[in-house]
């Protein structure tokens, strides 16, 4: 497998181990709020240093559609 995939893999899974990139804890962000929603996705962003009004339209447009899933 390239690397290079397998950075794309895990940043779009959200393995903030792997990767730190913005996206990979966005997704991570994603992942537990999906899991448990009875959490606040604003404070899940924040406490991956996430400031949610910081995110860019585009950011919050890819938010909703994965959390409307």
């Amino acid at each position: 497998m390239k690397s290079d995939y397998f950075l794309y893999m895990a940043e779009a899974e959200g393995f903030t181990d792997v990767v730190d990139t913005r996206q990979a804890y966005i997704n991570e962000a994603i992942k537990i709020f999906n899991a448990d929603s009875s959490s606040e996705l604003p404070l899940i962003l924040l406490s991956f240093g996430i400031d949610p009004a910081t995110l860019t339209e585009k950011e919050c447009d890819y938010i909703l559609e994965e959390v409307d899933k």
